[in-house]
């Protein structure tokens, strides 16, 4: 067989098969990449959504999460290859170009299920806000991934699925382009919460305000004075470790 029929049975035109599964493909990623970035999310609400924080991070590391995600880009793209190459003759049937994707769903479940299977001190919080940055995360990611599987299934031969297995190694830049997105709309959001929690603190003529500050054990010493002066007192605490403008002013609006 020459090159050229081999190029032609693989490539072959692009059917409702291809759109379908590209749809289907591109929604099962979006739901795999949020796992995948379970890390990278709760880095970045630990340094207060700063991405300085997050880059840092991923510095401080040695890019060794992101170094994991390029290797399974990496592996999936040769299991394809290799997988397609030997599966030729039977390629002219647009769905068997698909089956490769089976070896990158293992390997980003190994990915996945090593990632959580790690105690964290500190896990992430799905807060209104970390579910905001979820929701584009995971539309940004669905899209990428439509985009990337249609240039894959019409360009690239023997790669079908290429356009699938590389968002991981864009994992990265997904997270900080969402949360690019967001800040605008995250800022307004908090400014509403921040002048509500005001406005309903100067109702409060003899409140007193109790504030802890510090490096570590703020949450322990707020619960002991909250113990302590509610043996007297009617006393309103933020609960667990909610010690930022947002998580405040939530608790003066909903607790007080």
């Amino acid at each position: 067989m020459t090159n050229s029929l081999i190029l032609a049975r693989v490539l072959g035109t692009p059917s409702w098969v291809d759109f379908w599964l590209i749809i289907v493909f591109g929604l099962l990623n979006g739901i795999l990449v949020i796992f995948m970035a379970n890390k990278m999310l709760q880095i970045l609400q630990l340094s207060g959504y700063k991405l300085r924080g997050f880059t840092d991070w991923i510095k401080q590391t040695k890019f060794n999460y992101w170094g994991r995600l390029i290797v399974i880009t990496a592996l999936s793209l040769a299991a394809m290859l290799i997988t397609n190459v030997l599966l030729e003759d039977l390629l002219v049937n647009r769905a068997l170009q698909y089956v490769s994707v089976i070896f990158y769903l293992i390997f980003v479940l190994v990915y996945i299920i090593n990632t959580f299977s790690i105690i964290q001190k500190s896990p992430v919080k799905y807060t209104m806000r970390m579910s905001r940055l979820v929701i584009v995360i995971l539309a940004l990611s669905v899209l990428l991934t439509i985009g990337l599987m249609y240039v894959s299934v019409n360009f690239i031969p023997y790669l079908t699925a290429a356009g699938m297995v590389l968002l991981p190694m864009l994992l990265p830049l997904v997270v900080m382009v969402a949360h690019m997105i967001m800040v605008p709309i995250e800022k307004t959001i908090s400014r509403t919460f921040l002048n509500r929690a005001k406005l309903k603190l100067k109702k409060y003529k003899n409140l007193k305000v109790v504030a802890v500050t510090g490096s570590y054990g703020k949450t322990t010493v707020k619960n002991i004075i909250a113990g302590i002066l509610a043996e007297k007192y009617k006393v309103c605490v933020t609960p667990f470790s909610y010690n930022t403008p947002l998580g405040i002013s939530k608790t003066i609006l909903e607790n007080l």
